[in-house]
């Protein structure tokens, strides 16, 4: 099951402009409003020697390693490891006085929690994105309203309005397994057999293959690594089956057989911390931005991994690709043609 929340809101006042990727100030916001409502010890210096550990929303969302279940088999690296989290969100929209971002939430167990998660949203406009850099001031926004969609449902549900407050709905019907909501489309793009698609990235992408960052990016390490998020994903926040080590070398090998990253025109961006507090500016790496072009040998629509790689593509919509994915980086968008 995934669902997106759209947050609208409008800043109490005047700020200067933001330094940096806001996508790093909403992920670490949302964090931040999540722990003061649900941290039970705060005075714990670490959320993963808390007794809570397993139990809380927080570290389960925003500290999840592979603690939250150590007898898992995908990701384990003695206990500690970081694990994909079951959420993303967007960098900032900013019209003039205006905002609004993105979050998106993976599995029936986060997802169950919405009053808390509304709450946590609303919670974000009174502390702030950011230190004002003229002022000294937190830029703090008032909430003016959340909406909620799904995959593949063109209803969009009102969950949030200044003047009428929280709208509690039930979840009474959802998909067990992520992938399902794209199966329909799936099968639609599998019978029209395209032979190009562009993937666009709108946001920093970064991913690596040993250690080195990819700039011209082969179609198989985007789904690869959308093939981890989902196995994982699968195996600690129970969203579906994870994908079995022979499966997922039959979809590597047969992408690097039949696509081929044939265009692309990107740019180089180095991505930055800014901390107010610490007065000092963090690195965060080299990242691409821009459009690759792959062509798909027709051959290859014939084989069972061509559905999954859509699926993945359309699920990657939602996880984004790469590091710091959860911020916000690796979003983008999917073009078809014949």
């Amino acid at each position: 099951m995934i669902v997106t929340y759209h947050v609208y809101g409008r800043f109490r006042k005047k700020y200067s402009p933001f330094k940096g990727f806001t996508g790093l100030m909403v992920r670490g916001l949302l964090g931040y409003s999540l722990k003061n409502l649900v941290c039970i010890k705060p005075e714990m210096s670490k959320c993963i020697e808390c007794e809570y550990y397993r139990k809380c929303l927080y570290s389960k969302m925003m500290e999840a390693t592979s603690k939250v279940k150590p007898n898992a088999k995908v990701a384990k690296k003695g206990g500690s490891a970081g694990i994909t989290k079951p959420y993303t969100v967007t960098p900032l929209r900013i019209r003039g006085a205006k905002l609004s971002f993105s979050v998106n939430l993976f599995g029936l167990e986060i997802i169950s929690n919405e009053p808390i998660i509304v709450l946590a949203l609303l919670d974000m406009g009174s502390h702030g994105l950011g230190i004002d850099s003229l002022s000294g001031e937190r830029r703090r926004f008032t909430v003016e309203k959340i909406t909620v969609t799904r995959p593949r449902e063109d209803a969009e549900r009102i969950v949030y309005t200044f003047e009428d407050g929280y709208r509690y709905a039930h979840i009474t019907q959802y998909y067990k397994d992520i992938l399902e909501p794209f199966e329909y489309s799936a099968r639609r793009i599998v019978y029209e057999k395209p032979r190009r698609v562009i993937i666009s990235f709108k946001t920093p992408v970064r991913v690596t293959r040993k250690h080195e960052v990819l700039k011209e990016i082969p179609m198989d390490a985007i789904i690869m690594n959308l093939a981890r998020k989902y196995s994982i994903l699968c195996e600690y926040y129970d969203v579906g089956e994870p994908l079995k080590v022979e499966e997922a070398r039959a979809l590597r090998d047969s992408i690097r057989e039949n696509v081929k990253l044939t265009n692309f025109k990107y740019r180089t961006v180095k991505l930055y911390r800014y901390s107010i507090d610490w007065q000092k500016k963090q690195s965060l790496g080299e990242f691409v931005k821009g459009d690759y072009l792959y062509t798909i040998d027709k051959k290859f629509w014939k084989n069972p991994e061509a559905s999954l790689m859509i699926k993945l593509l359309l699920l990657g919509k939602y996880t984004h690709v790469g590091t710091f994915a959860s911020a916000g980086c690796g979003c983008y968008d999917i073009y078809w043609s014949m």
